[in-house]
Formats: C-alpha cells, sequence, structure tokens
C-alpha cells in the first residue's frame, strides 16, 4: 500500500467528514527521513496552537475492534483468546489490510461506529515499513547479539506467531461466508504446517507482523478515551487516527487535552470538557507549546523513552552525544536455580539473563528487569535484589544478617539511612558519671559499629558480584560487537538497519562503561569505610 497522494487525499477527508481537524498551517509532506510527516505550510504555526483535534468516537479502542469483527465476519463458536486485549486492535488492522488488498467490502465510511470498512482511509494511510528489529533479516538481528533486544524481538515475534494462529482458527471457524474466503483466497491454514518455522512463512504472517508493528508503533495509553466499565476486560493501548501522525522529537513542550470541548475556535489552546459534555461530544487535542517556523516538520514528544525502546517499538533511533534517556537493562535470575540465557518471561523488553549471575539464582524463579540510566548510580531495586540474594545464600543464622538500615550502599533508599563511615558516639566518660554507664555505652557503641561492619561487608559482597555480573556482560558485548564493526560485520544489512544498529550499540558500550566505573568507584569508597570500621571495632574488643 504506497502512500501515495490519492491516499492522503482521502484520509484528511474522511479525517475531516468524521469531525477531526488539522491547523490550517499544517499539511501532509513526505520527509526523506521520516516519510509521511506533518510539515507547518508557508505560514508558521505560532507557539500555543492547537494543531489537531480528533473526535474520541474514532478512536480504536481492544472492545471497538472485537465488536467489529464478531459483527462483520460472524459471531460464531466463542471468541479466540488472544494473551492481551491490544491483539484485538491487531487482529483489525489484520483484517482491513486484507479488506483493501482484496477489496472484500465496500467502504462505510459514513457508520456512527467502529466497523470493518469505516476506517479504511486511515489503514490505507499506515506506513509499510517500520523498522522494527521484528522485521530484520536473520543476519541484521545477529547484529544485536548481546543486547536486550536480539531476545526480544524472537520473544516478540514468538507471541505474534501465536496471536496470528489463534485468529486464522477462529476465522476458519465462522460460518461460511463468502467475506471470510475472500480474506483467506485460499491460503493453508495454519493447522496443516509442521512447525513454527513453517507457520512463520504462512502468506498472510507477514500481514500480521505488519499490523502488530503499526499497532506497537503508534499506540497510545487507554486513559486517552473513557471506556465503559462493561469494556473493562479489555482496556489496552489505543490508536488515535490524526494524532498519531505526529513524529517524535525530545523535550519539545506539547499539551494533551483529553476530554477537551469542541469550540467554534480550534486554533486557540484546547479547554478540558466538563461533566456536562456527553462522551460522544468530547474530542483528544495537541497543543503545541512552540513556534513552528514555516516549512518545518511540527513534532510531538513520545516522553522520555530510552534507544532501547525506540528502536523495538518504533523503528528508529536518535542520534545523540549526551543519550541522557538511555538505559541499561539488567535482569537477574534464572530458571531452576540456574542462570538462564533466555528471556525473562513477561518481562520488559525480555532483557537476556547473564550468566554471572548464576550464584544469585537460589529461590526466584526469575528476576525482575532493572532500567540503569546514563549519568546515575545503580537502580535501588537491583541493590535491594542482589542483596535479597546473597543473604537468602547465606547461612540461616538470623544474628548474621544485617540490617536493612545499616547499608552505607542502600543509605539513600532506606527510611532512616545509616552511614557506616560516620564515626560512632563516643563513649566518653563525663565528670562524675557511673563508671556502669560508660561501660554500658562503650558495649552499646561497639555493637552499632560491629553491626555496620557486618553491613558494609555484605555491601562490599553486592558490589563484587555487581561488578563481576556488568564484567561478564560488557565482555559478551565487546565480543559481538567486533563482528559489527569487522570488515564484513554488517555487509548484508540494510544501510538504515545497521545505522541504527550502530547508535544503539555506541550507547550501551557507553553505559556499561558508566555501570562499571561507578560499581568501582563505590568499592573504592566502600573500601576506605570499612577499614575505619574494622580499626574502631578492633579498638573496642580491647578496651
Amino acid at each position: 500500500m504506497p502512500q501515495g497522494h490519492g491516499e492522503c487525499e482521502d484520509f484528511i477527508e474522511w479525517f475531516r467528514q468524521a469531525g477531526g481537524w488539522y491547523h490550517k498551517a499544517v499539511e501532509f509532506r513526505q520527509d526523506a527521513t521520516t516519510g509521511l510527516s506533518l510539515y507547518a505550510t508557508k505560514a508558521e504555526i505560532p507557539a500555543d496552537s492547537t494543531v489537531v483535534r480528533m473526535p474520541r468516537s474514532l478512536a480504536l479502542t481492544p472492545q471497538r475492534c472485537r465488536d467489529a469483527l464478531k459483527a462483520g465476519l460472524g459471531d460464531g463458536e466463542g471468541d479466540p483468546i488472544f494473551a492481551m486485549p491490544g491483539d484485538w486492535v491487531v487482529f483489525y488492522l489484520f483484517v482491513v489490510r486484507r479488506i483493501l488488498d482484496v477489496k472484500a467490502w465496500r467502504p462505510d465510511p459514513s457508520s456512527s461506529r467502529v466497523t470493518l470498512t469505516s476506517h479504511n482511509p486511515y489503514v490505507a494511510l499506515l506506513p509499510n515499513d517500520t523498522l522494527t528489529p521484528i522485521h530484520f533479516s536473520t543476519s541484521e538481528l545477529d547484529l544485536l547479539q548481546a543486547t536486550p533486544l536480539h531476545g526480544d524481538a524472537i520473544e516478540r515475534r514468538k507471541r505474534m506467531l501465536k496471536a496470528f494462529t489463534t485468529a486464522m482458527r477462529w476465522l476458519r471457524r465462522r460460518p461460511d461466508s463468502s467475506p471470510v474466503e475472500a480474506l483467506l483466497q485460499g491460503t493453508p491454514s495454519v493447522d496443516d504446517v509442521g512447525n513454527e518455522d513453517e507457520a512463520a512463512q504462512h502468506p498472510l504472517f507477514s500481514i500480521w507482523t505488519w499490523a502488530a508493528t503499526a499497532y506497537s508503533s503508534r499506540a497510545f495509553p487507554p486513559s486517552l478515551v473513557a471506556q465503559p466499565e462493561d469494556e473493562s476486560s479489555l482496556v489496552g493501548p489505543v490508536l488515535l487516527p490524526g494524532i498519531d501522525a505526529f513524529n517524535h522529537a525530545r523535550g519539545v513542550p506539547v499539551t494533551w487535552t483529553y476530554p477537551c470541548v469542541p469550540t467554534d475556535e480550534p486554533e486557540k489552546p484546547a479547554r478540558a470538557a466538563p461533566s456536562a459534555i456527553s462522551d460522544a461530544e468530547m474530542e483528544v487535542a495537541i497543543t503545541l507549546g512552540y513556534t513552528v517556523p514555516a516549512n518545518t516538520q511540527a513534532f510531538n514528544c513520545y516522553g522520555g523513552k530510552s534507544n532501547e525502546e525506540f528502536l523495538a517499538g518504533y523503528g528508529f533511533v536518535l542520534d545523540t552525544p549526551d543519550l541522557p534517556d538511555d538505559t541499561l537493562t539488567l535482569v537477574l535470575g534464572g530458571k531452576g536455580g540456574e542462570a538462564s540465557g533466555e528471556a525473562a518471561p513477561d518481562a520488559p523488553n525480555n532483557a537476556f539473563v547473564d550468566p554471572a549471575s548464576n550464584a544469585l539464582s537460589l529461590r526466584k524463579p526469575w528476576g525482575s528487569n532493572h532500567y540503569w540510566r546514563m549519568g546515575q548510580g545503580a537502580p535501588a531495586g537491583l541493590l535491594f535484589e542482589l542483596r535479597e540474594r546473597l543473604l537468602d545464600g547465606a547461612a540461616d543464622d538470623a544474628a548474621a544478617k544485617p540490617e536493612l538500615e545499616d547499608s552505607w550502599l542502600l543509605k539513600s533508599h532506606t527510611a532512616t539511612p545509616s552511614a557506616p563511615g560516620t564515626p560512632a558516639s563516643e563513649a566518653e566518660e563525663q565528670e562524675g558519671a557511673p563508671s556502669s554507664s560508660v561501660r554500658k555505652a562503650a558495649l552499646l557503641a561497639r555493637r552499632r559499629d560491629e553491626a555496620r561492619l557486618a553491613a558494609a561487608q555484605l555491601d562490599g559482597e553486592v558490589l563484587e558480584t555487581l561488578e563481576e555480573m556488568l564484567c561478564a556482560k560488557r565482555k559478551g558485548f565487546r565480543a559481538a560487537q567486533r563482528q559489527v564493526d569487522g570488515d564484513n560485520g554488517g555487509s548484508s544489512a540494510r544501510p538504515e538497519v545497521l545505522r541504527m544498529i550502530k547508535v544503539y550499540r555506541r550507547g550501551q558500550a557507553m553505559l556499561l562503561d558508566h555501570a562499571v566505573q561507578w560499581t568501582r568507584d563505590q568499592m573504592d569508597e566502600l573500601i576506605d569505610i570499612i577499614e575505619t570500621l574494622e580499626e574502631r571495632v578492633a579498638g573496642g574488643a580491647r578496651q
């Protein structure tokens, strides 16, 4: 489906007839980098201008898509059992794309509800070539080895294949109808293929992956569109036609208003709707807080996301030197007490489990994902989990387990932090004080130092384990990096795919170096603290 001038005009006409609106100084243009994009015309767009408004009735929600599919294809034997509500939106896009390809239905743009033909102009305008890793070739995907995105792409394709086979079986069970036959057009049943690899070669699976990528790269939070209480079981990300045409720029000031009041002066900043306005009348609007010069692209802001998120979900990366939002994804643990090289099921980004975390895989079958940002210290959750697992592996002796409140490493994350490096209250004998009180104070001071020393030593084990894990991860990453940097590395990859992979990997290398250096700096500081505490404890024991 090429995005030609005709498809663009059809979409704009459909959007306006459905109650949508664009600022008079906004127009669609083809951009060499971002594809079909929204630009300011020959006139600039002043700051604080509302640039788009969309009636909420146009949104594609999981519930509306399910209702449209069942109404259009026949409500036969049960619903397909999808893992996620959003799979209904993917299924809807898949079916509408097939409708456009085989011209199985007559369009019905005048419908007041979502049907299998109501959103044809919108689906026809969706891009075909979003370069997320699930669309990489095998050789391209190999260039992501030793990064979370390699395993993530494999797991995503598996989940997509499962949803696809579920949907295809549901279609085959529909009552005899020429529309369904037209959709399938003699394609083989998914039950006729022998294995997963053969199923992935099904002639319609590429359309499903297209639909899944279109959904993941354009979805918005469901809070933007009110949903009735009976839809609670199918609440998931939604598609907002017209709104989703804006590309991303980091840090641009943008205001979302939802719900907002329809107005005769839509170019002014949108105003929140009072409760008296019905849901059918409510709109979603975007107001730009900056001036867009004439003949330049107008951008939305998707929020502070990392290049890992952008590449996985949107098919682009930001090539900036500072990488303020980039994150290093770390996950601890493995199944059955062993470290696993497989991705943690249903974990965001499905980061690979590091072999160096083997000693930590004691009782928890799967670890949690932790995200380490550039320029920051280790995530508190990562340090807590490392500490807990080391304690789980220690002898079951309550007295031997330091209290969390005595941890120097986690002092900023505890309610009453205690700094082991701060000298304990000296038990100085005061004039006239009973000798028994002095001895009691000295004993208490020594016990506090002993507790802090034990906690500091555990902090040291946490840092040593973290350093070992990070160094092992960096070693594997560098080995894989040589394939990317070698003479033949990436020779078969598409130029844009190779460029994005290199930008992403460069950020991951910087994050790994930062994490290792931070850990070593903490260890150096902690060594001084431990030595001070050991001297105080030894001195107290001689008294």
